[in-house]
């Protein structure tokens, strides 16, 4: 019975349209290729060809040549010829255990040579996809005949670089580029081709990545997560120049191998001709073999096999040996603006476009990239992750009858989830010591990774730390701490009692001024501060509560508000952290206090000098709980001198009073005192007013002085109640007065001697009983005499030893209502004599 016969064309065909790109990915696919071979060097360049010198069809126009000067054994001469059957299935961390890898050079052409040395022979070979060994089909049979003198012209160009030292061994590929004179014409039109693209014809897009500014550092990208490979370089000729990039490793360092626990890379990627840093990277490698879920999976009947091709050449099935690995690279170079490309990998990075996340800054001059690799089971394209949009959902579960699907599946998201993400904070934190990154450059990357998001063709911009934050930050966060010695990026180990607070940062010079303005952020249990100006990597910040921002509100007088920076800070933090609770009642009471602590304590002149932040942190306080007394103008006339502001000052009320011109300039007070607060300045006045009537006048020679402005600081806040003239704010105003009616708050003006006199509503009401209160009259011009007295002078006069009273009508209305009889107009004659005589007639 007749086999089956595989039709190698359309399965490369096929491999072509549905795995590989053309251009850069081509390149990629042989580094990996050269890198497997245990190569330390790599060269590729551009060959005219051999026109005049062979007669093979495909050695007559242009060539790229490819050539690495790893080890060429049996072995590898069968897996080029195979076609789906390798010698690296089951080979951990094998980069070419995917197999197909080198057939993504048929991009290029319709067949390749290859030369390759042993350490023994040389060897020539032509892989002719098109040849029939039937003879059947004939189509591009005739290729298989190769003149020796062709494979040493080939030979001859590998021997002709430096990087392949005499009795090395080495591999050449040589790939004639696609012309149309290579394949069948059909009326004139090229027909019959792998694929319908032409670069010996026209190179324009399928080798423009050779002419690319940004290949040397597309290369040097690649290099860290190597394993063995050094140097990469191109061959210059007239229309391209050559380049050679290549890697060394830091002092004491090794290159990755993708089995290893816990292990670093680092170094940097130099071009060879001057020593130009091109890329400083650090890799962190993590490797959890005898690890849940790994060996779970590992052990079920669905875990995968490959067929393979064994050293002696014979076809045996084996498991395959991915292992549980995975590692974080990152590295940075120059650049015009800031840029992150934070990238998945499967050893080496997936295909450009693809699971991949961006950011960029308009500021800042380097180019950072992130690479996340695992040995990850790869999708049916071989382009990407297997199902990469799973990798963050909740792992499926380890059941034997669990099919191959969903294995890989649930492979892929335990090394995402477990291997992958928990090290990359880790690795930043090390990447920043290793490299000494200023502050302003770890804030820049800090950022980008916060804001890299999915650059997928016609996905969403998903962001990075977003989808994967639950794995990001399982056991650590990034964040810029501020201390009291100063202000330091830290790797924080998440601990279930450690409390993340945002701060507004210092100023730079004053890295102190938090803990000198708010001595109280020392007494919150387990708070770590952050820098709320500074970028981070969290899964949340802890938010300031209530009970938190009054413990800080013991603040430093001296430092936090007789000093501007210290106001500053503080008027800022209360503006933004403690924002959200300044509305409430507690906080507003707290705030009040603060104030009222500070005028005690303080002199007006220390609040004077940093007034315009005085002023803000006044603001703070809500209109309906401050009061204002005097005008805006400390040197005004209606101000109230500094003595008796400290006196009302010292009162306990719950309305902050705040002299004119400290109050904030936006929102003015418009408080109301309460009963409470009415009484508590009263009483001050009355106990201070008493204590200088009781002096005697001859040895307090500041007695007249002081009992007016007792007075005056009386009818200040009596004025508090609303205007003059308002009924509704003298019925306010009488009030009060009726229930401090003890008090001495009222002024009375003794006839007799022409001064003011401090009065209770108590003693002015027993004054009016003996007929020796009245109120003033409006002004009277007698000549050239103004007249206030009237009938109450002549009563004065005639009453040597008694005191006749003046008071304002707003005073009599208070005695009135206390349903005493009217207090008279001092020109009222019929209480002028009735008073002179004695009683009421």
């Amino acid at each position: 019975m007749p086999g089956f016969r595989s039709d190698h064309i359309n399965l490369i065909a096929a491999n072509l349209r549905d795995r590989y790109k053309s251009g850069f990915p081509i390149l990629k696919e042989l580094i990996q290729n050269a890198d497997d071979a245990k190569a330390a060097t790599l060269v590729f360049g551009y060959h005219p060809g051999f026109a005049g010198q062979s007669s093979h069809p495909l050695l007559q126009g242009p060539a790229l040549w490819v050539l690495n000067d790893g080890e060429f054994k049996d072995s590898d001469k069968r897996a080029i010829q195979s076609f789906g059957l390798n010698s690296k299935a089951g080979e951990s961390g094998a980069i070419g255990k995917f197999g197909l890898g080198m057939k993504s050079v048929f991009h290029l052409c319709e067949a390749f040579f290859y030369v390759a040395f042993d350490g023994d022979r040389p060897h020539g070979v032509i892989l002719n996809p098109w040849f029939d060994p039937e003879g059947e089909d004939v189509f591009h049979n005739r290729w298989e005949q190769v003149a020796d003198e062709d494979f040493e012209r080939m030979h001859q160009i590998a021997a002709g670089h430096r990087q392949v030292a005499p009795g090395k061994s080495y591999l050449q590929l040589w790939l004639p580029l696609r012309m149309r004179a290579h394949v069948p014409q059909h009326d004139g039109k090229p027909y019959g081709a792998i694929i319908d693209k032409f670069p010996g014809d026209d190179p324009s897009q399928e080798l423009a990545f050779l002419h690319e500014k940004s290949l040397p550092q597309r290369i040097s990208s690649i290099l860290p997560l190597l394993k063995r490979l050094e140097s990469v370089g191109l061959a210059g000729n007239e229309s391209a120049p050559g380049f050679a990039v290549r890697l060394e490793l830091d002092a004491g360092s090794r290159r990755v191998d993708h089995t290893s626990h816990a292990m670093v890379a680092t170094g940097v990627v130099k071009e060879s001709s001057s020593s130009k840093e091109l890329l400083k990277f650090y890799v962190r490698q993590n490797a959890q073999p005898t690890s849940s879920p790994f060996t779970g999976l590992q052990s079920l009947d669905s875990w995968p096999k490959t067929m393979r091709q064994s050293e002696s050449g014979a076809r045996e099935q084996v498991a395959d040996k991915s292992e549980a690995e995975g590692a974080v690279l990152i590295s940075h170079a120059d650049a015009d603006i800031a840029h992150l490309q934070l990238r998945w990998a499967v050893f080496l990075p997936t295909e450009d476009g693809m699971q991949s996340y961006e950011a960029a800054l308009s500021s800042g001059k380097r180019r950072y990239q992130i690479v996340l690799h695992g040995q990850f089971f790869v999708d049916a394209g071989r382009r990407g992750i297997g199902a990469f949009r799973h990798l963050a959902d909740t792992q499926v579960d380890v059941r034997p009858d669990l099919d191959d699907a969903d294995l890989h599946v649930a492979w892929n998201q335990a090394i995402a989830q477990r291997v992958v993400l928990p090290e990359v904070l880790p690795a930043l934190s090390e990447y920043v010591s290793k490299h000494n990154l200023p502050d302003a450059d770890i804030e820049e990357i800090t950022g980008l990774i916060f804001h890299a998001a999915s650059t997928e063709a016609g996905g969403a911009r998903a962001s990075f730390c977003s989808i994967f934050r639950q794995y990001l930050f399982q056991r650590h966060a990034w964040i810029c701490e501020l201390l009291p010695t100063g202000r330091q990026w830290r790797l924080l180990d998440l601990d279930r009692d450690s409390v993340l607070l945002r701060l507004p940062p210092p100023r730079a010079k004053d890295l102190t001024k938090p803990w000198a303005v708010m001595p109280g952020l020392r007494q919150i249990s387990n708070a770590i501060y952050c820098d709320a100006s500074a970028s981070a990597l969290v899964p949340r910040f802890d938010d300031w509560d209530e009970e938190r921002l009054l413990t800080v509100l013991q603040v430093d007088v001296d430092a936090g508000l007789c000093d501007q920076s210290g106001l500053e800070y503080l008027t800022e933090f209360l503006s933004t952290t403690g924002r959200i609770f300044l509305e409430t009642h507690r906080v507003q009471a707290a705030l009040v206090r603060l104030v009222q602590h500070a005028l005690r304590t303080r002199q007006l002149e220390d609040f004077s000098r940093v007034k315009a932040g005085f002023r803000e942190l006044i603001s703070l306080v809500k209109p309906e709980n401050r009061v204002v007394v005097g005008p805006a103008s400390p040197a005004a006339v209606g101000a109230l001198d500094p003595r008796t502001l400290a006196l009302l000052f010292n009162c306990e009320t719950r309305v902050l009073l705040i002299p004119g011109d400290l109050d904030a300039t936006e929102e003015r007070a418009a408080g109301k005192p309460s009963d409470e607060d009415f009484g508590a300045w009263f009483l001050a006045i009355d106990r201070d007013m008493r204590a200088h009537l009781a002096a005697d006048e001859t040895e307090n020679e500041d007695r007249s002085a002081r009992i007016a402005a007792l007075l005056k600081a009386a009818t200040i806040l009596l004025g508090l109640c609303g205007l003059k003239g308002d009924a509704k704010a003298q019925e306010a105003r009488a009030r009060i007065v009726r229930l401090h009616r003890r008090a001495r708050i009222l002024s009375a003006l003794d006839v007799r001697t022409g001064t003011e006199t401090p009065e209770s509503l108590e003693s002015l009401e027993i004054i009016h009983g003996t007929r020796r209160l009245f109120k003033q009259i409006s002004f009277k011009q007698i000549g050239t005499n103004f007249d206030k007295c009237g009938h109450a002078k002549s009563l004065s006069d005639a009453l040597n030893n008694e005191s006749v009273l003046l008071i304002s009508s707003e005073i009599a209305s208070y005695i009135f209502l206390d349903d005493n009889p009217k207090v008279s107009d001092a020109d009222d004659n019929l209480n002028y004599r009735t008073s002179r005589h004695g009683g009421y007639c």
